[in-house]
């Protein structure tokens, strides 16, 4: 596919983009409100037949319409007797309508308008994002079809996997997900709107590692198996995560940054700070003061990762840009890990300037496991400030 975003500039939404987003978005909302302006035109008409506001309640075929003018909803009808939706519209009768006089046909309908457009702005809080998905999915089909990749699309409506049609029209306004193969013959799954257990949250888009089997109607999220490997890809800072140095540098290789990967690793490895750490850690653990040896692990991939954070921070801020982070201070198996100093050190070798590194009023505890052993050493919490030259 062909690669769209080359800098930071091409995530910003233009001028014109976001005209023609709030162009797109009126023009819908116009087309939506047609079947409600032609009801209120038929609504009109069989109205005009009541020759008072109290004839109304005679007309049966009107009274779903006189409900919306009373402001009822469709939810709270359902929850209304017979003789309860008389009452309501009686209240409207008397309580607005009649004391329009002749008017009372206008004011019917007025009402009705203005229930159901407030109904329409409030469904249509929804669209835009249904509007800039649709379009986002026409542009990945798009570029399938350019690049000659087949594909399956789940059909939101059938729940069925349909197989890449002749025509294509319109079918991202039902695709609930999309499957493909990449240039490298890997599974790929795209779907919408799916509630993911790991996260506790709706999430607009996901891009899964798995065939259509696998992914199972989206029953892939509530797969044990796959949620701790979904854990495991994803977060870094745990006991039992693995260095993502690998992948790191496969994202960087794909990008055709090599050199800028290979340049951020030499900052990591000939860190001596770091390389001290790491010794003093591996020996505390040989002596058994570390019970659980992913700790290793930890420290070195939590510095390792933020370095090429700040890296990439250093190369997309522009010059004068400050940069703050919060840190706490750890420590393993007696050992103090300053967290801060080292960072702002990182930083500093990736080009940032420190200003400043505030040293909090309240401070970290230790486990109790800890203390027993090593006594308490009550740890830093601060705040470091740099900034690109």
């Amino acid at each position: 596919m062909a690669s769209i975003i080359k800098t930071s500039e091409d995530l910003v939404t233009s001028r014109e983009q976001t005209r023609a987003g709030f162009i797109a978005f009126a023009l819908e909302k116009n087309r939506r409100s047609t079947p409600i302006i032609e009801s209120a035109k038929t609504l009109k008409v069989l109205v005009s037949k009541a020759k008072t506001a109290q004839d109304l309640l005679k007309i049966t075929e009107i009274q779903p319409a006189l409900l919306i003018a009373a402001g009822l909803s469709d939810k709270a009808i359902n929850y209304f007797t017979e003789d309860d939706k008389i009452k309501a519209i009686s209240g409207l009768i008397e309580d607005f309508l009649e004391s329009s006089g002749s008017g009372f046909v206008d004011e019917v309908v007025y009402r009705y308008l203005l229930i159901k457009g407030d109904s329409l702005g409030g469904s249509m809080r929804n669209i835009v994002g249904a509007i800039a998905q649709q379009k986002f999915v026409r542009t990945l089909l798009s570029n399938l079809s350019i690049s000659g990749t087949n594909y399956h699309w789940l059909d939101n409506k059938t729940k069925k996997w349909e197989e890449k049609p002749a025509n294509d029209f319109a079918i991202e306004e039902n695709l609930k997900a999309l499957s493909w193969k990449n240039p490298k013959g890997n599974n790929r799954i795209l779907a919408s709107n799916l509630n993911i257990p790991i996260v506790k949250n709706n999430i607009d888009i996901c891009l899964f590692n798995a065939d259509t089997k696998l992914y199972a109607n989206g029953e892939i999220v509530n797969t044990p198996e796959k949620i701790k490997t979904m854990r495991q890809e994803l977060l870094s800072c745990t006991v039992e995560n693995k260095p993502k140095i690998d992948y790191i540098k496969g994202s960087y290789v794909a990008l055709g940054k090599k050199k800028d990967f290979d340049n951020i690793l030499k900052i990591i490895e000939k860190n001596k700070t770091l390389a001290e750490i790491n010794q003093s850690l591996s020996e505390r653990s040989k002596k058994g003061d570390i019970n659980n040896k992913g700790v290793l692990r930890v420290v070195n991939g939590y510095f390792a990762e933020l370095t090429f954070i700040y890296a990439e921070l250093f190369r997309l801020c522009k010059s004068g840009a400050k940069v703050v982070f919060v840190n706490d201070n750890v420590r393993y198996g007696g050992e103090v890990i300053s967290v801060d100093f080292i960072s702002t050190e990182l930083a500093e070798q990736i080009g940032f300037k420190p200003l400043k590194v505030y040293s909090l009023k309240q401070q970290k505890g230790n486990s109790s496991q800890q203390m027993a052993k090593f006594g308490r050493v009550p740890l830093r919490k601060s705040i470091t400030v740099w900034e690109k030259p």
